[in-house]
């Protein structure tokens, strides 16, 4: 970025520094989740992550990432609130029974919003708890954390009563929250459960 050239849009004149190395070891955050629980196998593979990082020079901490949990609401009643009346038509109209349950069990899960006062101030939340995040990693290389707070998901729990979403929803909240803060993130595999890979 620094090389002179003025038909690159993102050239700016700056001289090259050299940047000292931080002599610190590279920083990571192995966390359970707040305010909930976790399978036993989910819990003991963070703790094998963690001592794997440790081997490899990481000082790993168990520091609690800002706002998890209002994030992952915080998802659920923008998604709710944005949805489209043309959607519900179609579910209406084109879902069996199931599907229409599934629906309605995930729209009464969230806390929406019904004006777009209420809509530009839950925007303006997120953007403090984004703001929150990026201090937070700032200083860590490295964030883990589970996928699921539950055993695997069954397939067609989301058909289920309103429990059974709710319960399914709560499960999810290290995706949403992350998502909502549409930060980059990979999820990866740690064993085999039912002969199906299982996420934790």
């Amino acid at each position: 970025m620094s090389l002179q050239r003025s038909s690159d849009p993102w050239w700016v004149p700056v001289e090259k520094q050299t940047i000292q190395a931080d002599a610190r070891p590279p920083s990571a955050v192995a966390m359970r989740w707040p305010d909930a629980a976790i399978d036993d196998r989910g819990a003991a593979m963070l703790d094998l992550v963690a001592a794997r990082l440790r081997c490899l020079g990481f000082d790993v901490s168990d520091d609690c990432f800002p706002n998890l949990n209002e994030a992952a609401s915080l998802f659920w009643t923008l998604t709710a609130s944005e949805d489209s009346g043309r959607f519900q038509s179609l579910v209406d109209q084109f879902g069996d029974h199931a599907v229409r349950n599934a629906r309605r069990s995930t729209l009464d899960y969230a806390r929406r919003v019904t004006t777009m006062t209420k809509y530009v101030e839950a925007m303006q939340r997120r953007s403090i708890m984004l703001r929150e995040a990026m201090h937070f990693l700032a200083s860590k290389l490295i964030f883990i954390a589970p996928v699921l707070l539950s055993e695997q998901i069954r397939i067609d729990t989301d058909q289920g009563d309103d429990g059974a979403v709710a319960r399914m929803l709560d499960a999810y909240r290290p995706l949403t929250a992350i998502s909502l803060l549409d930060l980059p993130s990979l999820t990866v595999s740690c064993c085999i459960a039912e002969s199906l890979m299982a996420f934790r």
